[in-house]
């Protein structure tokens, strides 16, 4: 039982700071059709409530340091780094290929 509170709690983690790194790596602008009239006013987009994570809880996420090779369904293969900067700044590269030779993205996330 305590194995398995444990990996939910890490499962809760991981899913958290990946939300958070999608946050911020990722910027895209409001699509506004042509046909829209100029004087119709343009919605505010409302931003995602970032996690808040403490470095205790981070330090448990630590296993994820490494270079991972991922997969999906209907989905390709996909290879990323994880490496950690400080105490609470997390750094992931996106890898082209098994390779690793050439970066897609890099991204780095701190609470």
């Amino acid at each position: 039982m305590i194995l398995r509170t444990k990996l939910l709690f890490a499962l809760t983690l991981f899913f958290a700071i990946g939300l958070l790194t999608a946050y911020a790596c990722t910027s895209k602008p409001a699509v506004i059709p042509a046909n829209t009239p100029a004087t119709q006013a343009t919605p505010t987009p409302t931003p995602a409530t970032p996690a808040k994570l403490t470095a205790e809880d981070l330090k448990k996420l630590r296993w994820i340091e490494g270079t991972w090779r991922g997969t999906g369904v209907n989905q390709p293969a996909f290879f990323e780094r994880y490496r950690w900067e400080n105490d609470t700044t997390l750094a992931v590269d996106s890898f082209e290929n098994e390779k690793l030779e050439k970066v897609t993205r890099s991204c780095v996330s701190g609470a």
